[in-house]
């Protein structure tokens, strides 16, 4: 049976010793950029969820911001 190893492989194997646990990371660039992209996309269509629940417009934000809140709380209780 025909060895599938690399060359670069074998030379690396040759260096590991006996007992060792050998770990080889890949890294495709061009996948982590799409991932990403991927990443971005899910959060922008989350905000845009998040904006039609809420509105846009500062006077709407402010309610949820924590002066806003103690506003609300302050007007609850008295």
């Amino acid at each position: 049976m025909p060895s599938t190893k690399t060359s670069e492989s074998k030379k690396t194997d040759e260096l590991v010793e006996p007992g060792t646990l050998k770990y080889q990371i890949m890294y495709l660039s061009e996948k982590a950029r799409m991932q990403e992209a991927a990443r971005i996309a899910q959060l922008e269509q989350r905000l845009c969820c998040l904006e039609n629940i809420i509105g846009t417009s500062n006077d709407k934000l402010s309610k949820f911001s924590q002066v806003g809140l103690i506003k609300i709380f302050q007007a609850y209780i008295f």
